[in-house]
């Protein structure tokens, strides 16, 4: 019998370059020092294995439990167990998450290298063994969760830190590693998440109609996300808020913000906030504020039109997960 195993990802945070990034733009992408742990351990002999989840809390979702092969996260687990040949064990697998799911945060694929590392930790795999499997099930499961994904979340989840992130066409992504001062952010959910799929699409629906216009729009965000590069490098706070404006501003153009999105930045930048700008495919979900003096003005402003932030610095080496 193997001896109990755990596992970690990490959340993501994109900073600048949604949407265009599907187009061959570069993306620039944070690791978050919130994400999932997994605990991998024997079950029952002859039982099937039994997939739990909980947040931060510690309160369980009990429709995982109960029914885990009628969800997403169900069947990526029947998939993680084929890839690591555990399918006919009996497992014990507890997940915690600590990032608000379908936000926009990465929490599918953070859960997904988190069970996915306990997994190979549980077979015995070395870290050189385990890498390509563990890889190969975090893209397998993306997709069972989101379809045909950027790798961004992957990424992230797998690596954590902050880097620029660009995929052409046919090719593999290139990730640009950048090493930065501490930044300091604000993050907050105004509004629920719609689906990134959708937006997606509701993007490629404006370029066919107005391509000319768009391709110009998705270059603005590429070299955004270019310049943005070296804001971050220099700790150049008013520039790298001024960036963010703009690079909101392009997405409200392109139609995926929401009222709720624009007003969670209005007031976070009304509050001192250098920046602010949606994260994420947009029509809902999150929002991020720079603080480099510290996030409790931010935090107090959304607050008072009742929404919940909380802050996290953000750095260039991979960050811890915690709960």
């Amino acid at each position: 019998m193997s001896s109990p195993a755990t596992g970690q990802g990490f959340g993501k945070l994109i900073l600048f370059g949604e949407h265009a990034v599907v187009y061959g733009q570069m993306a620039v992408v944070a690791g978050l020092d919130r994400g999932a742990q997994a605990l991998v351990q024997a079950g029952p002999s002859g039982q099937p294995s039994r997939l739990r989840l909980f947040d931060s809390c510690g309160v369980e979702a009990p429709h995982h439990s109960q029914n885990p092969n009628d969800t997403r996260l169900g069947k990526a687990f029947e998939a993680m167990l084929a890839l690591f040949e555990l399918d006919a064990a009996s497992l014990e697998v507890c997940l915690t998450i600590n990032l608000p799911a379908g936000a926009g945060l990465g929490s599918s694929a953070a859960l997904a290298v988190a069970l996915s590392r306990a997994l190979a930790c549980y077979n015995g795999l070395t870290e050189v063994q385990a890498a390509p499997r563990v890889e190969a099930a975090v893209e397998r499961c993306e997709t069972i969760f989101h379809g045909a994904a950027s790798g961004i979340d992957q990424a992230a989840a797998l690596r954590g830190g902050l880097f620029g992130f660009e995929r052409l066409a046919g090719a593999p992504a290139r990730l640009t590693p950048l090493v930065v001062p501490e930044v300091r952010v604000a993050i907050c959910q105004a509004g629920a998440s719609a689906s990134t799929a959708q937006m997606v699409a509701a993007v490629a629906a404006l370029l066919a109609r107005e391509r000319s216009l768009v391709e110009r729009v998705n270059a603005v965000i590429g070299e955004i996300a270019r310049e943005a590069l070296g804001a971050l490098e220099a700790g150049h706070w008013a520039r790298l808020g001024d960036l963010m404006n703009i690079n909101h501003g392009a997405l409200v153009s392109l139609g995926v913000s929401t009222m709720e999105l624009d007003r969670a930045c209005h007031v976070a930048r009304a509050a001192g906030a250098p920046g602010a700008k949606l994260t994420g495919g947009g029509g809902g979900g999150c929002v991020y504020a720079l603080v480099p003096d510290g996030a409790g003005d931010v935090l107090e402003a959304w607050q008072a039109i009742g929404l919940q932030g909380f802050e996290v610095v953000l750095g260039s080496q991979a960050p811890e997960v915690t709960p």
